[in-house]
């Protein structure tokens, strides 16, 4: 096993130095890609929190009821809406 292990280090080092401006590239690429996507989830996190912020105390329900309810019907709806 060692010596496969050895044998993939030596062939990965051969091929980085060989093939340079390609593992730049890629090197770069995914460089790139990673920050894109750090970035996107970091405003992903700070919009959903000020969002949160912003909702917090202003929840509102709009309640459409039939105009038979009785008053005690409505009592009892808004009671467990408060609640």
């Amino acid at each position: 096993m060692a010596l496969r292990l050895d044998y993939l280090a030596r062939e990965t080092g051969q091929n980085l130095i060989r093939n340079w401006l390609l593992s730049l590239a890629t090197v770069l690429i995914v460089t790139v890609s990673l920050t894109l996507l750090g970035i996107t989830v970091l405003v992903g996190i700070h919009g959903l929190d000020n969002a949160f912020k912003r909702w917090d105390g202003e929840v509102s329900f709009i309640v459409y009821m039939q105009s038979t309810a009785t008053a005690d019907q409505i009592a009892a709806i808004e009671k467990e809406l408060k609640a």
